[in-house]
């Protein structure tokens, strides 16, 4: 049975519903529906199966307040303590440990801590990424709902305005962040590469390298003959995992 209903493609002239799921588990306990969002002309879609439906865990965080009202609590507490007892001591050390006692006691008292709880509902993906675009990138996508509910021209530029704005924050946040990140690094070369494949969304994992190479028709795996073969400028095709394409490297020079 199809579990998507509603239309996956929204234009200013056509709603289709082009993006099916098909399942033989539509229970009670399973749950689909549409991810409205601006990533493709096309919405996701999503079926899960036996859902527990639960509230985003809350977590408890302790700070201080470190208000103007406070700091001023703390600097009256600070004025009305008689000191004169630790001026007589002798000995600093104990002065000193006497001293602190009483300016962490009325710190406390003045900033205590206090539990809060916040909901971890959007997570920073990107190092470059503020909380002001995280703020942005939530009145974009309320923007892009209205505009699909009540598809008016206000709406329709309003959406188009703000999403130009938007993209052009985000770059120029991306290249300030990386630009900062490449000048601080420019004198560690291990750095400044390291900076430039997290630019380019490029990992480290090698899982995917071919583990033989094809020299004059005959599979390889030995790493010192492979090397020969690159240095003596042979063309040699790489047996890549099966499912992934056949490429073929030309050596035109010497490596």
């Amino acid at each position: 049975m199809p579990v998507i209903t509603k239309p996956t493609r929204v234009t200013s002239s056509s709603a289709t519903l082009i993006d099916h799921i098909y399942s033989n588990n539509i229970s009670a306990s399973s749950k689909s529906g549409i991810i409205i969002n601006n990533v493709a002309d096309h919405f996701g879609t999503f079926h899960i199966v036996k859902a527990k439906l639960s509230h985003p865990e809350n977590i408890s965080t302790c700070k201080r307040k470190m208000s103007q009202h406070n700091t001023v609590k703390f600097n009256h507490l600070l004025e009305k303590i008689n000191f004169d007892p630790i001026s007589q001591i002798d000995c600093p050390n104990q002065a000193f440990n006497d001293f602190m006692q009483i300016y962490k006691t009325n710190f406390e008292l003045a900033f205590p801590l206090t539990q809060t709880r916040s909901i971890n509902k959007y997570i920073k993906r990107e190092p470059w990424v503020t909380a002001g675009l995280l703020t942005s990138s939530r009145m974009k996508n309320k923007l892009l709902c209205k505009k699909l509910k009540l598809p008016t021209e206000s709406n329709i530029q309003s959406y188009k305005t703000y999403i130009k704005v938007f993209n052009k924050l985000k770059r120029i946040l991306k290249i300030s962040y990386y630009k900062d990140k490449l000048e601080s690094n420019k004198f560690n070369m291990k750095n400044t590469w390291n900076i430039l494949k997290q630019a380019m969304g490029k990992s480290n994992d090698k899982s995917n390298f071919p583990q033989s190479f094809k020299i004059n028709g005959e599979s390889m795996r030995d790493r010192e003959s492979i090397s020969e073969s690159f240095n003596s400028s042979l063309e040699i095709s790489a047996c890549l995992p099966a499912g992934m394409y056949h490429h073929q490297v030309n050596i035109t020079e010497n490596i």
